[in-house]
């Protein structure tokens, strides 16, 4: 992250036709200080509620394996799914989120 900031992600239905996903565009950071303890508590409330182990700070701060970070998109895709007719085009939408 700190070399090259840039993100992509993709949120998809797996129940939907192949390819209609929103897409987004953006940086990622990881969190520091204050915002870890928020975010953790929040990803530990859901882990917990799914019956899965509590999580705190120092499972996600040096020395330890994993770490939380937050991405900041710039941009949507809103892409319409394949058919059999085209595998070449397909609808799309693109938002550009003013900062």
């Amino acid at each position: 992250m700190q070399i090259r900031p840039e993100v992509a992600l993709v949120v998809f239905d797996s129940t939907a036709a192949p390819g209609a996903a929103v897409y987004a565009e953006g940086c990622g950071e990881e969190l520091a200080g204050d915002e870890v303890e928020r975010a953790i508590r929040t990803y530990s409330r859901r882990s917990e509620a799914t019956g899965l182990a509590t999580w705190g700070a120092a499972v996600v701060t040096a020395p330890a394996r994993h770490r939380l970070y937050r991405a900041t998109a710039s941009r949507h895709f809103l892409l319409g799914a394949m058919t059999n007719e085209s595998k070449r085009s397909r609808d799309q939408h693109v938002v550009d989120i003013a900062r």
